[in-house]
């Protein structure tokens, strides 16, 4: 019997305290993401990491490592550039949509903030 507990304590505790597979996420998949003026494509891989990709007609992305993370509906997007560090926190509205704020938190251009968005387009 203390065994079978001690098992089903350490199978509890590890749902709890480890974070769930990136690769089950509704997020994972090809995007379409607006930050202002700018939209480009986001390609959010299943292994945490996600790619920019540029779209005409500007044909800008944002540059640097790109990280993701989700936690049911909430999701948060990590972008290091070597001069800031922006982190994008949203929220999946629909099967098609995120939307959320962003905030440039260490650098050169600390304070600076705005919205953005998402479509899926895969």
């Amino acid at each position: 019997m203390p065994r079978r507990i001690a098992l089903l304590s350490m199978l509890f505790l590890s749902l709890l305290l480890l974070p769930g597979c990136p690769g089950e996420s509704p997020f994972v998949g090809t995007w379409v993401m607006t930050q202002g003026a700018t939209t480009f494509g986001l390609e959010i891989k299943t292994n945490g990491e996600a790619e920019a990709i540029p779209l005409p007609p500007d044909y800008s992305t944002p540059n640097g490592t790109i990280t993701w993370q989700d936690n049911g509906t909430d999701f948060t997007l990590r972008r290091e550039n070597g001069v800031d560090s922006t982190i994008y926190i949203g929220r999946y509205s629909t099967s098609t949509t995120i939307s959320g704020a962003w905030l440039i938190w260490d650098g050169a251009s600390t304070g600076t903030d705005g919205l953005w968005s998402a479509v899926r387009d895969d």
